[in-house]
């Protein structure tokens, strides 16, 4: 009469299905954990998947008895590992940790190399103001814009020889006044060498620039 009692209670035969299979769990923790395993390939992580099918099986029993607990189990465990490896590729395909981070580069320029730029924009423009106006925007087009010597020579009315030669010579008076260079010099006798004359062309350049 017990027994019947035990069995009319309401959830009994759950709980005790959910007893049972616990106790098997339990008994088998081992042979789970190596089944675990195999599938993630870590023990921490095939631990994880023990406890949670033990979880799983404490909240919710199989509403009818089972032939083959073990097997119930290892199918269980099995299917939980795969999850939890498919998961954790994921995740490395699309997350880093947290501390690669600081190994990455940061897309923006840091205080100090903005104001290193700051100061060699400002030479420049330093160098630019000592030039005529023409000279400024044949520069500006060529060098900055990125336009021909054919664009810039249209856009100024001169020739393509008078561009070169007024782009030359920013560019040397830039690359000695801001980045500290020589310009180059052509050798002279004995091979000593001496400050390059201007041809006759940059000469006549300059003429008609001034004209």
């Amino acid at each position: 009469m017990g027994k019947k009692l035990h069995q009319d209670v309401p959830g009994a035969a759950e709980a005790g299905a959910a007893e049972g299979i616990g106790a098997v769990l339990i008994e088998n923790r081992h042979l789970l954990v190596n089944v675990a395993n195999a599938v993630t390939g870590c023990r921490c992580r095939a631990e994880d998947v023990v406890h949670d099918v033990f979880i799983k099986v404490s909240e919710s029993a199989p509403l009818e008895p089972l032939r083959q607990p073990l097997a119930y189990l290892i199918r269980m465990v099995r299917n939980l590992a795969i999850d939890h490896y498919r998961r954790r590729a994921f995740e490395c395909c699309h997350h880093i940790d947290e501390e690669n981070g600081f190994d990455v580069p940061s897309p923006y320029a840091g205080p100090e190399a903005t104001a290193l730029h700051r100061d060699l924009l400002q030479r420049v423009s330093n160098v630019l103001a000592t030039f005529p106006p023409r000279t400024r925007k044949a520069f500006e087009m060529v060098r900055i814009d990125e336009h021909s010597l054919k664009d810039a020579a249209t856009e100024l009315g001169v020739s393509q020889t008078l561009v070169h030669f007024m782009v030359r010579d920013v560019t040397e008076q830039c690359q000695s006044h801001v980045l500290g260079m020589v310009p180059p010099q052509r050798a002279g006798k004995n091979g000593v060498k001496k400050p390059r004359a201007r041809s006759s062309k940059s000469i006549a350049a300059g003429m008609a620039e001034q004209a």
